[in-house]
């Protein structure tokens, strides 16, 4: 319980409990990138920590204070980003997938002293290329010294959120804030020293980033960082040649390990205990497929940026896990609360909100935003939920996805969970979107299982038998792959634009 975390969390130092776990595994295997074939011990990390220090005070009067990590999945990220953090240095990832444009719009946000990438960036604005360091390239901002406001206390940490809803911001957090979230992670999935992850998602992420590096650390455990394009088949090649005990995924991932579903050759010598699933709902019929195809369960769970990942869990224990649910909360308190701010009962949905010693500083030069997530100490996540009897929360959507049909609130997750529970549908989203005639419309994507052709008719009758007239899609479309982003979330705001297309063409 609490008190075994406040142990976990014992160190506040970040650089501490870095410096601290590196030699507690100095001779032992942490992290493997079985494309790159580098496989790195504890010892190997700590020795590139001072050499990157001497890089970034290189002929610096002052230690920088900021730095961009332009960096994808690669030991070389691992060791800046650990340099980072035990220099005190507050680092802001930023995965390559994402392009340019974006890049400058963080650097715009972030104004960090340094930026460190593995690309050629030469049409960045202000930025000068300070030296080349074998592939990587550090590029100073010597302008942005001047223009930094100051970043509050103990700030380690500023991860930008994937802007699904609307424009990205910076969360800070701080070095207690992620020692802290990596003791949860251990916690709420009984890690040993001896388990090991395949982590499927970007590490310059929070869920990556905090569940399959720093807990991998906190647990004395490993990882295998999956580098290069996804196929479930290079997935369970590289779990069975490196025995991973557990996978870290969202649902999408799982959803491709059952189109097709692999053979059983494929899986002969793997050692996977269970797959642990965060970022977006996972839907019943997805777990229901892997869970009896595999035999290995997905224990389901969730967290925000804002809390350093993970809070809630299901538990490990299979037969008290609830389908449909994320779980009980890990460390951190929780609590449905009413539009007037008044705490519900059970059974009743209202916003959850979180309290624990995860919740994030507040966000980068946004005091309004910041005043308006956090009410006395409590995280207003703009998720709306219930909890049940035992103490399961269930999100039911979130407060900004709710399209406003006639008058009348349609829930956009239980259309996506009405078109799920038909036997043809692999996967589905569904968004707003506006007609100038009918006001705001829902527009469903939907993707098949294999070799099943796409019937709209059918798919569009399904739902007259489960949804008030007013909740029916005003257009369901076939989609082949979902857009994604690159923390492994479908990207919602592309498939805005493709809905609104379709409606001012139809």
């Amino acid at each position: 319980g609490a008190s075994a975390m406040r142990k976990a969390g014992a160190s506040n130092s970040l650089s501490e409990f870095i410096l601290n776990r590196l030699s507690h595994s100095s001779n032992k295997t942490i992290a493997i990138f079985p494309r790159a074939g580098v496989e790195l011990t504890g010892s190997d990390i700590a020795g590139t920590l001072q050499p990157n220090t001497d890089v970034l005070k290189h002929g610096m009067e002052y230690t920088p204070q900021r730095v961009v990590l332009f960096l994808s999945k690669s030991p070389e990220y691992v060791s800046w980003l650990f340099t980072c953090f035990v220099q005190g240095i507050c680092v802001c990832p930023v995965d390559p997938s994402v392009g340019h444009a974006e890049l400058q719009r963080v650097i715009d946000s972030f104004r960090p002293d340094f930026l460190l990438s593995e690309q050629e960036c030469s049409e960045l604005d202000s930025g000068t290329l300070a030296q080349t360091l074998g592939k990587l390239r550090l590029y100073f901002f010597p302008a942005h010294r001047a223009r930094q406001s100051a970043l509050p206390a103990g700030a380690s940490l500023c991860m930008f959120t994937s802007g699904t809803t609307g424009r990205p911001k910076g969360v800070l957090l701080s070095a207690q804030n992620l020692v802290y979230a990596a003791g949860l992670v251990p916690v709420a999935h009984k890690l040993a020293s001896n388990d090991r992850v395949l982590a499927l998602l970007p590490i310059t992420m929070m869920n990556g980033l905090v569940t399959t590096l720093l807990a991998v650390i906190h647990s004395g455990g490993s990882a295998v960082y999956y580098e290069g394009m996804f196929t479930p088949y290079q997935a369970m090649r590289w779990a069975v040649e490196h025995q991973a005990t557990w996978l870290n995924a969202t649902p999408v991932y799982y959803s491709s390990f059952c189109r097709p579903f692999l053979e059983p050759d494929d899986l002969s010598g793997h050692r996977l205990k269970f797959g642990r699933s965060a970022g977006a709902a996972l839907p019943a019929k997805v777990q229901t497929e892997f869970e009896e195809h595999y035999h290995i369960p997905i224990i389901e769970t969730m967290g925000l940026t804002e809390t350093a990942g993970q809070v809630f869990s299901n538990p490990m224990e299979l037969d008290e896990r609830k389908t449909g649910s994320v779980g009980r909360p890990v460390g951190d308190e929780a609590k449905i609360v009413s539009p007037t701010f008044e705490a519900l009962a059970d059974g009743k949905e209202g916003e959850i909100w979180i309290r624990g010693e995860n919740l994030f500083l507040g966000y980068l030069d946004d005091p309004a935003a910041t005043a308006a997530a956090l009410q006395n100490g409590w995280l207003r996540t703009g998720d709306l939920g219930l909890r049940d009897r035992e103490g399961f929360f269930r999100v039911t959507g979130r407060i900004k996805e709710i399209v406003i049909r006639g008058g009348q609130n349609v829930s956009l997750k239980e259309i996506d969970e009405t078109l799920m529970a038909h036997p043809d549908v692999a996967l589905c989203c569904s968004v707003g979107a506006w007609s100038d005639v009918e006001g705001e419309l829902v527009v469903s994507f939907v993707q098949c299982k294999n070799k099943i052709a796409f019937d709209s008719d059918m798919l569009l009758a399904h739902c007259r038998t489960q949804l008030a007239p007013f909740k029916v899609p005003k257009l369901l479309h076939s989609i082949e792959m979902f857009p994604h982003l690159a923390n492994g979330k479908i990207d919602k705001q592309s498939l805005k634009k493709t809905a609104q297309s379709l409606v001012e063409t139809t």
